[in-house]
């Protein structure tokens, strides 16, 4: 089931009923919408925590990262495997370690687009 996710611009918003009681409030709410119809949707509500602030930008943050994210992936798929330069991994050396670096920045340039495949895949729900 691939569900879309809230459009419009995510953003941080306080309790404006209570900001002024607790700076906990200055971080409340994650909201989804569009400035010039002035809609705007609460998509997530942060609970008291140490770490809230952070949360909430992160998950304000979240569908322009998804969207980056699936960009990366279409551009790491239309590389080649031969054309990663030895120097991804480590360095270049000699033919040996090239060799041995070329097998490693493979590895990782396959893991790297498998867990973006698998971070896609979660956040689309699919």
């Amino acid at each position: 089931m691939d569900q879309q996710h809230t459009p419009g611009h995510w953003k941080v918003e306080a309790d404006e009923e209570k900001a002024r009681l607790h700076p906990c409030y200055l971080h409340r709410f994650v909201t989804a919408g569009d400035e010039e119809s002035g809609t705007w949707e609460i998509v997530a509500r942060m609970s008291d925590a140490p770490n809230q602030e952070a949360n909430a930008r992160l998950i304000a943050a979240a569908p322009e990262l998804l969207k980056a994210l699936e960009t990366t992936l279409l551009m790491l798929e239309w590389i080649e495997i031969d054309n990663i330069p030895p120097s991804y991994g480590t360095g270049a050396g000699t033919q040996q370690q090239d060799s041995y670096h070329q097998a490693h920045a493979t590895g990782l340039w396959l893991k790297n687009i498998g867990d973006a495949r698998a971070t896609i895949q979660k956040a689309k729900g699919t």
